[in-house]
C-alpha cells in the first residue's frame, strides 16, 4: 500500500469522495476550497487528484484513510461530511463510504441531521411495521423529526409503501417546512418520498396540494376554506364517503401530539376512525413539551393523545425515545435532563416552583446578562426567544432603531415569499420560460443582490435547485421542458406552497422570535430571555405550564446557551386577540401600537408605481420609514421613508384597529386615529404576484405583464397619538 502524509491522504480522500458519486459537482469542489483554506490544507493536491478521476475511488478512499493519525481522524471526518452534504443529496456510495469509515476509525459520522447510526429505541421505531400503531414519547434534541423522517424513507424503502399513502400531520407551519426539507435527506434516493402528504391541522389543510384533488375536495367539503369545525360536521354526514377517500392511505404519522387539544384532537381522532384496518398510525409526542394547555380551560376540550389513546387500546404499543442528540455540551445535556425529569415528575407548580427552574436555568449557563441589543447584533446567527409576543415586537424595535439587522419568528406575521422569485421573474413577459432564460436572469438577480436575499451561497447550486423546484411545481405539460409561470402566479396568490416561504422575516442576523413559534427548531447559539415580570407568583398563572415553556426554550440550544434579563413588560394588551399595543401613561391618548401584522399592508400598491427592485433591495435592512393619512377619503395610510420614496399603502384594517385604540385611550366612543405615525422600518423584502385574471387598478410596467414584483415589508411599534375632535371634550 502506498504511503501518504497527512495532507495527501487528506486530500485524495476529499477528491475521491467528491468522486464517488460519478461527477463532481461545483459545491463540493467550493466546499472543498473553503475547508482548504481554513485548514491550510494545500487545495492544489485536491485539484491533482480530482485531474486523475481514477475509476476506483473506493479503493484510494480507504487506502488514504490509514494514513490518518487517530488525534486527527475526528476532524478529518467532520470535513468530509461537510464535502458530502454540499450538493445537499446524500448518494449511496458517499453513504457507504462514510459508514465505513466511521466503522474503521471509531468515530461518529453524520449527515446533517441524519445519524448513520441510530440508537436501539430510535431503530425499534423507524423499523417498525407498516401496519403497526405507535405512541412514541421523545423529549426535545432526542431526535423524534430524524426519525419520523426516516420512518417515511423506511416505509418507502423497505415496506413498499407508496409515498403518496403517507399523511404526516404536523402541529405549526414552521415545522411542515423543516419536515419537507428533511424527509428527501433520508430517502435511499433523492427522488423518493417527495409526494408524501405534509400539512398542518388547520382551515386549511384540505388544500389541493395536501391530499386530496380538486374533484375530491368539491365533493367532500365544497370548498377549500372548510374549517375544521365544518370538516367534522361534514364527516359525521359523509361517513362512507370519507372512508372511501381515505381507503388507499397506508400510514398516518402525527408530530408534536401533545399540542394538540380541543376542536384540532377532535378533527384529528376523526381522521384515525376513517382509516381502514391495515392503515399503520406512528405518533410522536412529548407531555413535558405541551405549552397549549392554556385551551383546556375552555368548556368541554379535550387532548388528542388521551382519547388516541382510548381509541386503540390493546392495538397501541407505547415506545419512548431516552437518548439527547442535539447536544454534546455535559452541562447542557444534565440541565435538559434535570428539567424535564423534574417537570414530569412534578404536574403541580407554585409560583416558587418556577422561579426554582428558571433559577437552575440560569446557573447551568453561569447566570444571566442585562438586555442589550447591540449584543445581540453581533450574533449573526442566533435564536433569541421571548416568553410573549410584545417583547419580541419591542425588541425589534430598539434594534430597527439602532439600524440592527435581524429577523423575526412569531404568529400573525405577513408571510415571506423569497424573493429570489420576484427578482428573477419581474421582467418576463412570456408566459412560459425555459431553463435557459431562467438561468441567466436568476444569474443576473444574484450577482446584483444582497447573498441573504438568497438561500445559497453559491451561484450554481442555487440555480440547479431554483429550476428544479420552478420546474416540479410548474410544469407547463406532463413532458414540458417549460415552467408555466401563471402556474406558480396562481399558486402564489392562492396561499403559497411552503417550498416558497421563508422561515423568517428578515434578511440577516440574530431571529427574535416567541418560544411557542420557535417549538420544533434548534440553533448552536440561543438566548433566552428570562424577564422578572415571567411567572410571578400571581395565583392566576399556570406555573405547570409556564415550567413547560421555560423548557421548551431552554432547549433549543445545541451548543450554546445564554440567559437575559429580557424585557419586562406586564402591561401589554391586544385589540381583536391580535394587534398588540401599550398604553402610555405619560399621554393620555397615546399608546404603541403594533404595525405589521398580516394583512396590514397593501403589497399591490406598491406595483402601481414604476421601480427600480435591484436598487431597493440593494439599501440592506433596516431602514425608518412613516405612514401618512390624506385629510380625507379613502382615509388611507401613505408609506413614505425618509428621501420620499413612496412604499405602498397600509389596508383600512389598520384604520379600524386605531379607531378602537382611541376609543379604548378616550373610554368613549369619537376619537379618530392618528394622522401620522413614525418609527416604521422595512425589515425585509417578500415577492408579490397577480394572480392571472385578477382585477384591480393598473400596475405599472414591467409588473403589469409578468405579474411578479418585490415589496419591502414593513414592521414597528411606534407611538400612536389618537385625536379628539376639536368640539368634543375629554378629561
Amino acid at each position: 500500500m502506498e504511503t501518504y502524509d497527512l495532507s495527501t491522504a487528506a486530500a485524495e480522500m476529499l477528491a475521491a469522495l467528491a468522486l464517488s458519486d460519478g461527477e463532481v459537482h461545483p459545491a463540493e469542489v467550493a466546499a472543498i476550497r473553503g475547508a482548504c483554506q481554513e485548514w491550510g490544507l494545500p487545495f492544489e493536491k485536491v485539484e491533482r487528484a480530482l485531474e486523475r478521476a481514477e475509476c476506483e475511488p473506493r479503493r484510494r478512499f480507504l487506502d488514504c484513510a490509514a494514513a490518518v493519525p487517530p488525534a486527527d481522524r475526528e476532524l478529518v471526518a467532520a470535513l468530509l461530511c461537510e464535502v458530502a452534504a454540499a450538493d445537499r443529496r446524500l448518494d449511496d456510495t458517499e453513504a457507504e463510504l462514510l459508514k465505513t469509515l466511521g466503522e474503521a476509525w471509531g468515530v461518529p459520522i453524520r449527515f446533517v441531521n441524519r445519524s448513520f447510526e441510530w440508537d436501539s429505541a430510535q431503530r425499534e421505531v423507524i423499523e417498525a411495521p407498516a401496519n403497526g400503531c405507535l405512541l412514541i414519547s421523545a423529549g426535545p434534541g432526542m431526535g423524534k423529526t430524524a426519525v419520523a423522517c426516516a420512518r417515511v424513507s423506511h416505509l418507502v424503502s423497505e415496506h413498499g409503501v407508496t409515498d403518496t399513502n403517507i399523511w404526516l400531520i404536523s402541529f405549526t407551519r414552521a415545522a411542515v417546512g423543516e419536515l419537507k426539507a428533511r424527509i428527501s435527506e433520508f430517502a435511499d434516493t433523492p427522488e423518493k418520498a417527495v409526494d408524501v402528504k405534509i400539512c398542518t391541522i388547520d382551515s386549511q389543510a384540505w388544500r389541493v396540494r395536501y391530499g386530496f384533488t380538486e374533484t375530491q375536495v368539491k365533493k367532500l367539503f365544497g370548498d377549500f376554506e372548510t374549517g375544521i369545525d365544518q370538516a367534522i360536521e361534514l364527516i359525521g354526514r359523509k361517513r362512507g364517503e370519507f372512508e372511501e377517500a381515505f381507503a388507499d392511505l397506508e400510514h398516518l404519522i402525527v408530530d408534536e401530539a401533545q399540542d394538540i387539544t380541543g376542536a384540532r384532537a377532535r378533527f384529528l381522532l376523526e381522521i384515525v376512525k376513517l382509516l381502514s384496518p391495515g392503515c399503520g398510525v406512528t405518533v410522536f409526542h412529548d407531555p413535558a413539551q405541551a405549552i397549549y394547555d392554556y385551551a383546556l380551560k375552555q368548556t368541554d376540550q379535550i387532548r388528542f393523545v388521551d382519547e388516541f389513546k382510548k381509541l386503540l387500546g390493546e392495538r397501541l404499543q407505547e415506545r419512548a425515545l431516552d437518548k439527547i442528540h442535539r447536544t454534546n455540551d455535559p452541562v447542557l445535556l444534565r440541565l435538559y435532563e434535570d428539567l424535564r425529569v423534574d417537570i414530569l415528575g412534578n404536574s403541580d407548580a407554585s409560583g416558587a416552583d418556577f422561579e426554582a427552574r428558571a433559577d437552575l436555568v440560569k446557573q447551568a449557563v453561569g447566570g444571566s446578562e442585562e438586555f442589550d441589543v447591540r449584543k445581540l447584533g453581533s450574533y449573526s446567527n442566533a435564536l433569541v426567544l421571548f416568553r410573549r409576543r410584545v417583547e419580541v415586537i419591542q425588541a425589534s424595535a430598539f434594534m430597527c432603531r439602532d439600524g440592527i439587522a435581524h429577523r423575526l419568528r412569531m404568529s400573525d406575521l405577513p408571510a415571506t415569499v423569497h424573493p429570489w422569485i420576484g427578482l428573477t421573474l419581474h421582467t418576463v413577459h412570456d408566459r412560459e420560460i425555459d431553463q435557459e432564460t431562467f438561468r441567466r436572469l436568476a444569474a443576473a438577480a444574484y450577482q446584483k443582490c444582497d447573498g441573504a436575499l438568497f438561500d445559497d451561497d453559491e451561484l450554481e447550486p442555487f440555480l440547479k435547485e431554483k429550476w428544479a423546484l420552478l420546474h416540479r411545481l410548474g410544469r407547463a405539460g406532463p413532458r414540458s421542458p417549460m415552467v408555466d409561470l401563471w402556474k406558480i402566479r396562481a399558486l402564489i396568490a392562492g396561499g403559497c406552497p411552503d417550498e416558497f416561504r421563508a422561515l423568517e422575516l428578515g434578511m440577516s442576523g440574530p431571529i427574535l422570535g416567541t418560544i411557542h413559534a420557535s417549538k420544533g427548531r434548534e440553533a448552536k447559539h440561543v438566548i433566552l430571555q428570562i424577564g422578572r415580570s415571567w411567572g410571578g407568583r400571581n395565583d392566576d398563572v399556570d406555573h405547570a405550564e409556564e415550567s413547560r415553556v421555560l423548557f421548551v426554550g431552554a432547549t433549543r440550544a445545541q451548543e450554546r446557551l445564554s440567559v437575559q434579563d429580557g424585557l419586562s413588560l406586564p402591561f401589554a394588551s391586544a385589540i381583536n386577540q391580535r394587534r398588540v399595543y401599550r398604553s402610555s401613561r405619560k399621554y393620555a391618548n397615546g399608546a404603541q401600537v403594533q404595525i405589521g401584522l398580516d394583512g396590514d399592508q397593501d403589497f399591490r400598491s406598491f406595483a402601481e408605481t414604476p421601480r427600480d427592485l435591484f436598487e431597493l433591495v440593494a439599501r440592506g435592512v433596516p431602514w425608518t420609514c412613516t405612514a401618512t393619512t390624506q385629510p380625507g377619503p379613502p382615509w388611507q395610510y401613505e408609506l413614505t421613508d425618509e428621501k420620499g420614496l413612496q412604499l405602498g399603502r397600509l389596508k383600512q384594517g389598520v384604520n379600524f384597529d386605531l379607531f378602537k385604540l382611541a376609543n379604548i385611550r378616550f373610554k368613549r366612543d369619537g376619537g379618530r386615529p392618528p394622522r401620522e405615525l413614525r418609527g416604521l422600518s422595512v425589515l425585509g423584502f417578500t415577492t408579490v404576484v397577480e394572480a392571472p385574471g385578477a382585477q384591480g387598478p393598473k400596475l405599472a410596467a414591467p409588473f403589469d405583464r409578468s405579474g411578479f414584483w418585490v415589496a419591502p415589508i414593513v414592521v414597528g411599534f411606534p407611538m400612536a397619538f389618537c385625536q379628539w375632535p376639536k368640539n368634543k371634550q375629554w378629561n
